[in-house]
């Protein structure tokens, strides 16, 4: 069976074409609010955990270009393409958020921020080993921030149209992990590690694609790990699903057009 980090490395392009538009809108907000509580300056020193094809990466970059940032990922073929961008001064390490980060290197206490942009809700049942491993990292008064999906409708047309066809349809799978639906989840996490001041903000993001077939395309070939486990819910071809997928987002989304919901979640080493 393929690892975590295999999966993501197979539609690594894909991701970074298509997804990297609305996760880089995540990652801006995450930013925004972190850079309030504790502002990055040039003694900052930043992991980033499961920062995949780079677009976190880049505008932690631009927000101050002398401060370290380490990029950690499990999927190699997603930290090639951020190794594209060509970013300054920032180490790439091949690591699963849920690892021993001390073990493969890194020093303990050692962050002023530790970041993560929609990863910890596909490394449930192990999220609180990926916050204990941030907790561990950072510096007394060290900042977390971590970004997940509240409300996320992009997985949303596959069950609809799965159930037009087949009234006895039962998913298996949403896109998302269930047991971080809502930013409580995740705040009971941190509170678990030892974080405090733990809070959180929403921000309404906009998934756009091209056009309903440009969206049923992405679903169904671009190897994305959740789609692909969504898809394992429908009993026969998942080609079979195409023309309906696309009457509904034609129908129901504008035509390609997901309203998302982020959460991010902030607090602090005491």
């Amino acid at each position: 069976m393929a690892s975590a980090g295999e999966k993501w490395s197979a539609g690594a392009a894909a991701y970074d074409n298509r997804v990297a538009q609305v996760t880089g809108d995540g990652s801006e907000a995450l930013i925004k609010l972190v850079d309030k509580i504790k502002p990055f300056d040039n003694d900052s020193k930043v992991f980033e955990a499961g920062a995949g094809t780079g677009a976190t990466t880049e505008l932690l970059r631009r927000q101050n270009e002398s401060m370290t940032i380490v990029a950690g990922d499990p999927a190699a073929g997603m930290l090639e393409q951020l190794k594209k961008r060509d970013l300054q001064n920032v180490n790439i390490l091949l690591i699963e958020a849920t690892e021993d980060h001390v073990a493969s290197g890194l020093e303990a206490g050692s962050f002023s921020h530790v970041l993560s942009n929609f990863v910890l809700q596909f490394v449930v049942p192990r999220a609180q080993i990926a916050v204990n491993e941030m907790f561990n990292l950072l510096k007394p008064g060290g900042i977390i921030g971590n970004t997940m999906w509240t409300k996320p409708s992009v997985g949303e047309p596959w069950n609809i149209a799965c159930k037009n066809l087949d009234p006895n349809f039962e998913p298996v799978t949403s896109a998302f992990s269930d047991a971080l639906r809502v930013p409580g989840d995740l705040e009971r996490l941190y509170k678990a590690s030892g974080f405090v001041d733990v809070h959180s903000e929403e921000v309404e993001l906009w998934f756009k694609f091209k056009s309903a077939e440009d969206y049923a395309d992405y679903f169904l070939h671009s190897l994305n790990p959740p789609f692909m486990s969504m898809q394992t819910s429908w009993k026969g071809s998942p080609e079979d699903v195409n023309e309906e997928l696309v009457r509904v987002v034609q129908e129901q989304y504008d035509n390609g057009k997901f309203r998302m919901i982020s959460a991010t979640v902030v607090g602090r080493k005491p």
